[in-house]
């Protein structure tokens, strides 16, 4: 095979100087476009990362008086004639006692105690919700006299049986609370690059 000749052996790009083969259109050091002449580009300046809000999720209960699971009871405590306004206690912790104690003392350390408006069927420390792993919580009874109920009319939920609530999952407990899990997000916090990882908490 005959050798290529020495002016296509040693050609070199105009520009940056770079050895260049005849089959190459373009130049591999400074992207000259070889047969039409056609300056390089200039190089595109980083840019800087998009910043974006970051915002924290989080959950809440709205607890409320519901005569409808108090009708369906068929008890003695009168259903009040002004109900109590609606409640919003915000889960904060990763353990929450629901109940009518006046005092969270008596509760471990890191154990938050939410104490729905004034409800005679309600016990001390009637119901408990424990964070888990994906970010909800699971919702059990600890040995109330009145139980906990998913639904008006439908049976309490046994010493042994947990339920795992998402948003808008709601139940029922004491003569005539209802308690409805939502899901919320924090407001804004300042930005933060887009793709950087922070914490989440539920």
């Amino acid at each position: 095979m005959p050798e290529e000749p020495p002016t296509l052996r040693h050609q070199r790009c105009p520009v940056c100087r770079t050895t260049r083969r005849q089959e190459e259109p373009f130049c591999l050091g400074c992207r000259l476009e070889f047969a039409t002449g056609n300056p390089p580009r200039p190089p595109r300046p980083p840019q800087p990362p998009r910043l974006v809000p970051f915002r924290r999720r989080r959950w809440e209960l709205h607890i409320e008086a519901d005569r409808g699971y108090y009708d369906s009871l068929r008890q003695d405590p009168v259903f009040p004639a002004q109900p109590p306004p609606a409640q919003v206690a915000p889960l904060r912790a990763a353990v929450v006692v629901l109940g009518s104690h006046s005092s969270p003392r008596r509760l471990p350390p890191g154990v938050d105690l939410v104490k729905p408006p004034p409800d005679p069927g309600m016990s001390a420390f009637h119901a408990q919700l424990d964070l888990q792993y994906d970010g909800r919580y699971m919702l059990h009874d600890l040995g109330s006299l009145n139980g906990i109920r998913l639904r008006p009319g439908h049976p309490r939920l046994g010493p042994q049986e947990c339920v795992r609530l998402g948003d808008g999952d709601a139940f029922f407990l004491g003569s005539w609370t209802r308690v409805t899990v939502r899901h919320s997000w924090d407001p804004p916090s300042p930005p933060s690059p887009e793709g950087s990882e922070r914490p989440t908490r539920a």
